[in-house]
C-alpha cells in the first residue's frame, strides 16, 4: 500500500496515511495552497484505477494525467478534467493512444492535480 506523511518540518508529528483502500475516510483540509495526494495503483476488472484526494476547498481543481512506459515515452494522455469534488478515480484499461493493448510491464501514472505532480506506478505483469 502507498503509505504518505504528512507533518511538520520538524518531522515530530508524522502521521502514515494508506490510501488505498477507503480513502474515502481521510480529508485533506481546505487551505490557502491547493493539496492534493494520490493512491497506490490498483487492478480491478481489467481496469488499473487510482484515487486522487483533494483539498475539501469547493475549488475548480485541474486534473491532467498519462501513462509512460519503462522508457518515459508517454504512451496514453488523458483529457484534462475539472472537479470540485474531493476525490477522484481515475482509469486506465491498457491501451494506448491508438486504442492498442500494451504489452504487460511496468508503466508510470503521472497525475498533476492542480500543478502538483504526482506518480504511480503500474505494474502490469499478469499475475
Amino acid at each position: 500500500a502507498q503509505i504518505h506523511e504528512m507533518g511538520s518540518m520538524a518531522q515530530d508529528d508524522i502521521r502514515a496515511i494508506d490510501l488505498t483502500s477507503r480513502p474515502e475516510e481521510y480529508e485533506l483540509p481546505a487551505l490557502e495552497k491547493n493539496l492534493s495526494l494520490v493512491s497506490e495503483t490498483r487492478k480491478d476488472n481489467n481496469l488499473f484505477h487510482v484515487n486522487l484526494l483533494l483539498d475539501k476547498s469547493k475549488r475548480n481543481h485541474v486534473i491532467e494525467s498519462s501513462i509512460e512506459d519503462g522508457r518515459g515515452k508517454v504512451i496514453r494522455a488523458f483529457s484534462k478534467q475539472s472537479t470540485v469534488s474531493s476525490m477522484l478515480t481515475l482509469e486506465w484499461d491498457m491501451k494506448n493512444s491508438q486504442d492498442v493493448t500494451v504489452p504487460e510491464g511496468i508503466y508510470v501514472w503521472n497525475v498533476i492535480a492542480d500543478g502538483i505532480h504526482h506518480t504511480s506506478t503500474v505494474n502490469a505483469y499478469v499475475n
